[in-house]
């Protein structure tokens, strides 16, 4: 599991934000490759720190540029 360090400083600054990079996983990009398909530019965004959700969320529109697929 992924895990994050913030200076406490910067946190009673911003709120609990971090600016994240979010990309297609390895094996997609793979697949795109293989076949020959465009592979789309990660996207930078700023995200909320949640430590109480059980799932992450991003808009659709982020997810069809890059890709990706709902699950769960």
């Amino acid at each position: 599991m992924p895990s994050v360090s913030i200076e406490l400083q910067n946190l009673m600054v911003s709120g609990p934000l971090i600016d994240i990079l979010i990309a297609p996983s390895k094996p997609v990009l793979d697949l795109l490759l293989a076949e020959n398909q465009p592979v789309p530019q990660p996207v930078r965004l700023i995200a909320l720190i949640d430590t109480g959700a059980s799932s992450t969320v991003i808009k659709s529109g982020i997810a069809g540029r890059l890709q990706l697929l709902p699950r769960g």
